[in-house]
Parts: structure tokens; sequence; C-alpha cells
């Protein structure tokens, strides 16, 4: 981008949210204004709102919500299992990472220093 086409007052691709407060300066003794700028959505939510282009233009509008696919109180356990099955799904394409998970797990995470558990069926 050349400098000639920047404009700071144009909007960007990610939605942002701003909020003014009063801050205290304590040196001085008094409030002032202050603005805080913050990401307006994250994660997900932020992909949703995205258009992205070609092939995967239909991402966004198929991507549910965490909250429509498991309780709240669940998410987090939700989330570790997704990430967990697309590592391991992942993983099983490359070699060396097929031999590492075909040996002793446990011990090759405790020697570096990783206190885990390995489940085997």
């Amino acid at each position: 981008m050349t400098t000639a086409a920047y404009d700071p007052f144009a909007a960007g691709r990610f939605p942002v949210g701003v909020r003014t407060i009063q801050a205290l300066d304590p040196a001085r003794g008094r409030l002032f204004p202050c603005e805080v700028w913050y990401p307006a959505r994250t994660g997900s939510e932020a992909l949703r709102a995205m258009s992205l282009p070609g092939d995967a233009a239909w991402l966004p509008a198929a991507m549910r919500p965490i909250t429509e696919l498991c309780p709240a109180g669940q998410a987090h356990a939700f989330t570790r299992g997704l990430a967990l099955a697309h590592l391991d799904a992942t993983l099983r394409r490359d070699d060396t990472a097929g031999r590492f998970l075909a040996g002793d797990v446990e011990a090759e995470l405790a020697a570096r220093g990783v206190d885990a558990f390995a489940h085997r069926p």
C-alpha cells in the first residue's frame, strides 16, 4: 500500500468497538477523557463477519456459534476436543508424527518436561 492510498478514517476489515471513559491521572489528581478501542468480535465471530475469497466464500455463513453446538459450560472441553481431532487427523498424514504417536508418547513427553496421560484404545 502506498502512502497516498492510505486513509486512516476508512473502515478496516475487522470490526472494532470503542468506549470513552474518564481515566484518573494520579500525578495531577484529575480525570481525563480516554478512548479505549477493542476488537468488537473475537475468534470465530470475527471470521463469520469476514468475507472470504473464492472457494472459502461459503465458510463464514456455514460456521455456527459454539453455543449452538454445546452448552456454554462445556464449550472449553468441546473446543479442546475439536482441536485434538484436527491435530489427530493432520498428524496421521505425517510420517514423523506417525512414528511419534505410535511410540511411547507419555515417555517422550515426560522427557520434554510434560506430565501427560496418553489414552490408548
